[in-house]
């Protein structure tokens, strides 16, 4: 889904805090340890945002951006939020 709706489309996107983050790349990634709720943050490090999603799966997030904040890897994106 987030290929289909990637640039010049509006983009994939998730409310964190009250604020639009936008997804422009990402990856599924089987991960039968985690067994936190689907929607829960797990990681965030050089290889981007893991989110648990359901049947033992992380989206990995690799690029987001927001209306004031530029396209970016995910560790850099939310230093720049601080």
């Amino acid at each position: 889904m987030i290929r289909a709706i990637t640039k010049p489309y509006p983009g994939a996107f998730f409310l964190h805090q009250g604020m639009k983050l936008l997804v422009w790349d990402a990856d599924l990634v089987l991960n039968k340890n985690v067994s936190a709720r689907p929607g829960a943050f797990i990681n965030l490090d050089n290889n981007g945002l893991q989110i648990q999603c359901g049947d033992n799966y992380l989206l990995n997030i690799k690029r987001m951006s927001s209306d004031f904040i530029p396209e970016t890897n995910p560790q850099i994106f939310f230093e720049l939020l601080k």
